[in-house]
């Protein structure tokens, strides 16, 4: 999943190799080239940002999405909480009342948690 863009990439691991399964694009990113003095890539103003963090499970991936620009306040905390399978395909979206800046599975627990950052940093276990 690249943070600059919405763009995420659904992989199969063998003994010998990685495999793509799906490539899934919500957005490119916006840049500008410059040639001089040197080549140079610049991220723009406009440029919205895409998946703030990822955990999976066995059958599942849970992908953070912001979708905001630099110019948004808060842009890299989100509501938006994408749930795909494996093959890349979309589940649901999920919103939530707090922005969180990162997610983690708990494999013992059999649950996802959300990290908040307001006055202070929290965590919050999400119900799915």
């Amino acid at each position: 999943a690249d943070m600059y863009s919405g763009v995420i990439d659904f992989c199969r691991v063998t003994a010998d190799s990685i495999e793509r399964v799906r490539l899934v694009r919500l957005h490119y990113p916006e840049v500008e080239v410059s040639e001089t003095p040197s080549p140079r890539v610049v991220y723009c103003q406009g440029n919205r940002f895409g998946f703030l963090d990822v955990a999976v499970t066995e059958d599942k991936v849970y992908a953070l999405y912001s979708g905001k620009t630099y110019k948004m306040d808060r842009a890299f905390e989100s509501n938006c909480l994408l749930v795909y399978d494996w093959a890349g395909n979309l589940i649901r979206t999920l919103y939530f009342g707090d922005a969180l800046t990162g997610i983690s599975y708990d494999r013992k627990e059999g649950a996802l948690y959300g990290i908040t950052q307001g006055l202070e940093i929290g965590l919050i276990k999400l119900n799915l």
